[in-house]
């Protein structure tokens, strides 16, 4: 997409975003980088498409090192007028990363996914599972093809969870918790969001859920493919936070 002079890959307009003012900050974050503390391992950390770099920037101020990579120009230098010293530099992810193999213990891959071609997607992910040490965690987020509300011509490729998950498979990851959300029933607040919690946590089907969200192991200890249900996900967030 055109950001006018700025001719990086990216799969954001920022330069449009910012003007018409982008209402997000690095608080909004925070759930993210718990959830990757949790479950991931200390050490490097990456942000690929970070765009305004606020999950590096929360990162960042809670001390954790994370080196993000974004495609558009504009976007790092948004990025590191707000925040002097984030450590984003301006880079097209699908031509690989720079990392060296196992290097990095967490990465984090918000709402990238679905702009891409879908003949680069499984590229994308093992390039990503190259760089992840031993017990390596990947977060990645979208919307889901059945959430109606994010077809446009920007989401390119839309996946089911089930879908997400089975590419997660292929390139390499050994075990994959499907962390996805329910769509809220047409019913009066909180009632429709209850109702959808609870009937999505007895049958989590694709066709029930907003996003195709994900967290992927890259384990090495030679086991099959491990895909868990929604369920265990929000159970085990139900039990721990």
């Amino acid at each position: 997409m055109s950001e006018g002079h700025d001719t990086a890959p990216s799969v954001m307009d920022w330069r449009r975003e910012v003007s018409e003012g982008y209402e997000r900050e690095w608080h909004a974050y925070r759930g993210y980088v718990a959830l990757c503390l949790r479950h991931g391992q200390p050490g490097r950390w990456l942000d690929l498409g970070a765009g305004l770099g606020y999950f590096a920037e929360c990162c960042r101020r809670y001390g954790i090192p994370c080196q993000a990579y974004e495609g558009s120009a504009f976007a790092v230098a948004e990025a590191k007028r707000r925040c002097p010293g984030l450590d984003i530099e301006q880079r097209d992810v699908l031509q690989g990363l720079p990392d060296a193999q196992g290097s990095v213990q967490v990465v984090f891959c918000n709402q990238v996914i679905e702009h891409l071609q879908p003949t680069d997607s499984l590229a994308f992910l093992r390039e990503i599972r190259r760089v992840l040490a031993p017990d390596g965690l990947l977060y990645v987020g979208s919307p889901s093809r059945f959430n109606r509300q994010q077809h446009s011509e920007i989401h390119t490729n839309l996946l089911a969870p089930r879908e997400l998950a089975r590419l997660l498979v292929a390139a390499g990851f050994s075990e994959v918790w499907p962390a996805n959300y329910p769509r809220a029933l047409p019913l009066p607040a909180p009632l429709g969001k209850l109702l959808a919690g609870g009937l999505f946590l007895l049958a989590p089907l694709d066709r029930l859920s907003i996003s195709a969200n994900a967290m992927a192991f890259a384990r090495d200890d030679g086991s099959p493919p491990t895909v868990r249900g929604a369920r265990y996900f929000h159970l085990r967030r139900m039990l721990t936070w």
